[in-house]
């Protein structure tokens, strides 16, 4: 398991929801256009399981442009 805080770092257009094993772990309202952490630790650390772990994101978009891009960051601190 990962050490310290985990976050998601996330850059999207519009509404996200992010589920890791088919569990939600965040729901992100609104748009980023840059890459913003939100805090998901306990969530995530409930989800993640050893081994391959799937991520999914439903991106919701009812204009303009539209993109989503996401990963899993570590503060690295316990």
């Amino acid at each position: 398991m990962p050490a310290g805080t985990l976050y998601l770092l996330i850059r999207h257009d519009e509404d996200a929801t992010v589920y890791v094993n088919g569990q939600k772990i965040a729901d992100v309202p609104g748009n980023s256009s840059h890459y913003m952490p939100v805090e998901v630790d306990k969530a995530l650390r409930a989800a993640l399981k050893p081994g391959p772990n799937l991520i999914a994101i439903q991106c919701r978009q009812t204009r303009g442009d539209q993109f989503i891009d996401a990963g899993i960051l570590s503060s690295g601190v316990k």
